[in-house]
């Protein structure tokens, strides 16, 4: 089965790099807009986060679409020791508060595609996807009617991206 899905990732990336716009492999590095910052601490702090108006301020951005931030939040205490994965959100800003989507750990290189097309014909839902490279590992996240799925990579070989 997961290799099932390594494959259905993998044509649909491919498929959407020639027919979507494709954000080219870049790092997260925008500050948090005001805005977002202190519904981003209420989230960390209801989450069991300590000191969340640092993590927050210390914490970096990247617009996914008009509604859809994915924010890294690399302090000592959300990164792996090698401080290459740290917590990783896809969330959006609603009524006032912030409504996480999918949270994970992954690296800071990011590559992000969005495509016109639905997949399984007009029913289906849009091809849309992250993926974040690690010195160690990538993920790739693409929402689905249901939720996020969440692949992560153990072995950079695995999928064709950047080794930082």
């Amino acid at each position: 089965m997961r290799k099932l899905f390594r494959i259905l990732v993998l044509s649909l990336a491919l498929q959407g790099a020639c027919t979507a716009s494709l954000r080219a492999q870049d790092e997260i590095s925008q500050s948090i807009p005001e805005e977002v910052k202190k519904p981003l601490a209420a989230f960390l702090a209801a989450s069991g986060w300590k000191d969340t108006d640092a993590l927050a301020a210390s914490s970096r951005y990247t617009r996914l679409t008009e509604q859809l931030f994915l924010i890294r939040i690399a302090a000592k205490t959300t990164c792996d020791t090698d401080e290459d994965l740290c917590l990783t959100i896809v969330g959006r800003l609603q009524n006032g508060g912030f409504i996480a989507e999918t949270v994970f750990y992954a690296g800071m290189r990011l590559e992000a595609a969005a495509n016109s097309f639905a997949l399984g014909g007009t029913d289906g839902p849009s091809l849309f996807f992250v993926r974040l490279y690690g010195k160690k590992q990538n993920v790739t996240a693409f929402p689905a009617p249901t939720g996020w799925i969440v692949i992560p990579s153990g072995n950079l070989d695995d999928f064709r991206g950047p080794k930082n």
